[in-house]
């Protein structure tokens, strides 16, 4: 999973999450987030899905969603933190 995070001052972070769905769901997944980005306020991840659209990862049916997205064509999943208050 590769999550760019763009901090309150502007700066872009990516980086590269190694993710298990069978071992690590979403709560936990989250709590990475937040301690590998150093911000409490991230609460959910966006992505492009299939069809080009914006998808939000909120909780783990989510999660198991978009994980299931990836194919051989599609191999990744690039996502973008959210903060509480932003939208897609």
């Amino acid at each position: 999973m590769l999550t760019t995070y763009l901090a309150k001052n502007g700066s872009k972070d990516v980086r590269l999450l190694l993710h298990s769905p069978q071992a690590e769901h979403w709560p936990a997944l989250l709590g990475r987030l937040q301690r590998k980005f150093n911000d409490d306020s991230i609460h959910s991840l966006k992505y492009l899905d299939a069809d080009g659209n914006y998808s939000i990862i909120a909780d783990s049916e989510d999660l198991m969603v978009a994980v299931e997205s990836i194919t051989s064509s599609r191999a990744e999943l690039l996502c973008w933190t959210m903060r509480y208050g932003e939208s897609i």
